[in-house]
C-alpha cells in the first residue's frame, strides 16, 4: 500500500487527526479572474516600469492598484453629484448639490456662541421677535442651493417668493443650466435635494442652528412656511 493510499483509509476510517495535531486557520482571498489587456505605446510602458520600480511593485501591479483607485473614487448612480453648466461662459463645474434654509430672522444667532447661549435659549429669543413680525404665527422659510465645493450659493429655484417680486432676486437657473447627474447624466430633481442639517452645540455652530438644535425639525425641501405656535408647543417651549 503506498503513503497515499494509506492516507486516504486513515481518512475514510477518522483516523487522519491525532491529539497533538492542532487545527490552524487560513485566509482564503477570492483570486482575481479577470485579465484585461491594455495597449501602449513603448514609452507609455516605459514610464510605467520605472514608477513600478520605484515604488517596488510591479508594472501589472501598479496598473491594477490604479485602476482600483479609479474606481473607488469615482460617484456612483447614487452620490450626491452633479455637473452644472455656466450660462454666460459655456464652461462647467460638478460638485454636490444641497438645499439651504433660513427660517425668517434666525440670523439672530450671529450675535452669540454656543458657549454664550443655548439653543433652547436662542430659540425663545427667536419666538419673541418673529412673534412681533409676523403676528399671525407664519414664519417665512427662504431657500437657497448650496455646493460649498464650487463655491455656489444662490437662491433657490421653484421656491416661493415671499417679496412677491419686488426685490428681482434671481436664482440658480438664472446662472446655471439645469444640473445632471455626473454619472447618469439625468436631470436633477430639485425636490430630491438633501436639506441641510443645522446645528447649535460645542461641536458646530451653524447660522440658525438653534432652531434644529432645540426642537429636531428642520423644513421639507422648499417648504414656504413654518407654523410657530405648532413648532414650540410640540417642544413644550
Amino acid at each position: 500500500m503506498s503513503d497515499i493510499e494509506r492516507e486516504v483509509q486513515k481518512l475514510e476510517e477518522d483516523e487522519a487527526w491525532k491529539e497533538t495535531d492542532e487545527v490552524v486557520e487560513i485566509e482564503v482571498k477570492r483570486p482575481l479572474d479577470k485579465v484585461i489587456p491594455v495597449r501602449l505605446p513603448s514609452e507609455k510602458w516605459e514610464e510605467l516600469r520605472r514608477e513600478a520600480r520605484e515604488l517596488g511593485v510591479g508594472p501589472t501591479t501598479l496598473t491594477r492598484m490604479w485602476v482600483l483607485e479609479k474606481l473607488r473614487t469615482m460617484p456612483t448612480k447614487q452620490e450626491n453629484r452633479w455637473r452644472v453648466r455656466v450660462l454666460r461662459t459655456g464652461g462647467s463645474w460638478e460638485g454636490p448639490l444641497v438645499a439651504y434654509w433660513e427660517v425668517e430672522l434666525d440670523p439672530i444667532s450671529d450675535d452669540y456662541t454656543p458657549d454664550e447661549i443655548s439653543a433652547h435659549e436662542l430659540l425663545r429669543k427667536w419666538a419673541a421677535r418673529v412673534s412681533e413680525k409676523h403676528p399671525g404665527g407664519l414664519i417665512p422659510i427662504h431657500w437657497f442651493v448650496e455646493s460649498r465645493e464650487a463655491g455656489k450659493f444662490n437662491a433657490m429655484p421653484f421656491a416661493y417668493d415671499h417679496f412677491e417680486g419686488k426685490h428681482g432676486i434671481e436664482n440658480f437657473l438664472d446662472f446655471f443650466g439645469w444640473p445632471e447627474h455626473a454619472v447618469t447624466g439625468e436631470p436633477l430633481n430639485w425636490l430630491a435635494v438633501p436639506v441641510v442639517d443645522k446645528r447649535w452645540n460645542k461641536r458646530q455652530a451653524n447660522k440658525g442652528g438653534f432652531i434644529q438644535e432645540a426642537t429636531g425639525w428642520k423644513p421639507s425641501i422648499l417648504q414656504p412656511y413654518v407654523y410657530l405656535p405648532a413648532l414650540l408647543r410640540a417642544t413644550g417651549d
